[in-house]
């Protein structure tokens, strides 16, 4: 018998052309699917979430407002106060450092700054009066330490710088002060206030030693400038001050304090 190829019908090739068609487009329709799915899903969840008051979560940030460990905060160095005599070239001078000044360390320091230096019958010896550190300290917080007083209202009236001082005669030593009104001080004014508080304060305070009981202040002069002073029992003692060329001078006795006025070249 004669042997023929097998043939393909014509309905068996449309079937073949048609099956890749068919796939393709199944294909198309599920990607489509998934794709619509996650849309709705994205949009509905979000939705939900917001109306929870449960939105998209934003990552918290905690500010750390110290500096890392290994960082030093720089110290600000306070300005040092510089002392410069208001007495003459010349006059003699010994200084003293006094840590955590009050009137106790004040005391104690003064008196062996005064020992340390010996002087003659008659002389005027300066006491420079330094803190810790070697700054000198400032007059509005110098006279508070004796008793109390304003130191706003002394820094208004006052200079910073002062100078205190030792007067010896042959009846012990004497000490004082000297403090230099601003220019824009009102002169009668500060010495009405300063006088009217210092005559009713415990005046041993400004002593080395007990002067003992005193008497009642009464006006003196010093050339042609007034004065005020207070005598005490013990010979030589006294309490006077005044305003010398716009100077507030402090003494505890007439002698030194007609020294200071010298030194001042007044």
């Amino acid at each position: 018998p004669e042997f023929k190829p097998e043939t393909v019908s014509s309905s068996d090739k449309v079937q073949e052309e048609n099956l890749p068609k068919k796939s393709r487009t199944w294909l198309y329709i599920i990607i489509g699917s998934v794709l619509l799915l996650g849309a709705l899903y994205y949009f509905f969840s979000g939705q939900i979430l917001g109306f929870l008051g449960l939105g998209k979560m934003e990552p918290t940030v905690t500010e750390n407002n110290n500096p890392p460990a290994n960082i030093e905060t720089p110290v600000q160095e306070v300005p040092r106060l510089a002392h410069k005599s208001f007495f003459l070239a010349n006059q003699d001078m010994v200084e003293v450092k006094i840590p955590s000044f009050n009137y106790d360390n004040f005391l104690t320091f003064a008196r062996q700054g005064i020992d340390s230096r010996p002087q003659t019958v008659g002389s005027l010896l300066e006491v420079g009066v330094y803190d810790e550190m070697g700054s000198q300290i400032a007059f509005s917080s110098f006279l508070p330490a004796f008793f109390p007083i304003d130191s706003v209202q002394l820094a208004s009236w006052f200079e910073d710088d002062f100078s205190f001082f030792n007067y010896l005669d042959d009846k012990g030593g004497w000490p004082g002060f000297v403090a230099k009104f601003k220019n824009t001080a009102n002169l009668t004014e500060a010495l009405s206030a300063l006088g009217s508080s210092l005559e009713l304060q415990d005046l041993k305070k400004f002593f080395l030693s007990d002067p003992g009981t005193f008497k009642p202040f009464k006006d003196g002069l010093i050339g042609t400038s007034k004065t005020r002073y207070s005598s005490a029992i013990k010979p030589g003692a006294s309490f006077n001050y005044g305003i010398f060329g716009g100077y507030f001078v402090v003494s505890t006795s007439y002698e030194g304090l007609k020294a200071a006025v010298a030194a001042l070249g007044l």
